[in-house]
């Protein structure tokens, strides 16, 4: 999957009504390492930190994963946090809770 489709997925999934959104990722060791290299600290990538995920942060990106986040439709401000996160036999495991906005987190913690 590419980067910007994976970034479009967030978008989507915070557009969803619920009261616990999550994008849940496994990766082999080549993409995790992609998503760390290219991903110019977009996604939050140690569990319990949180980002804004704004136009202009997608602005870091080269020009087709940022062009590809838009996939699913315009993009939304929305906030994401690692939740959880393991590597098991060289498979990397991420979940991240996701909500649209930019405003103060609300997320519920543990």
């Amino acid at each position: 999957m590419h980067y910007g489709q994976f970034l479009a997925d967030f978008n989507k999934v915070a557009q969803v009504p619920g009261r616990l959104r999550l994008v849940v990722l496994a990766a082999d060791d080549g993409y995790a390492r992609y998503i760390e290299q290219s991903g110019r600290s977009v996604l939050p990538l140690k569990a319990g930190e949180m980002a804004l995920i704004t136009p202009s942060s997608l602005g870091r990106l080269a020009d087709t994963p940022r062009r590809k986040t838009e996939s699913h439709g315009p993009w939304r401000d929305l906030r994401t946090t690692l939740r959880w996160t393991s590597t098991i036999r060289g498979c990397s495991l991420f979940a991240w809770e996701v909500a649209p906005g930019s405003g103060p987190s609300q997320m519920a913690t543990g």
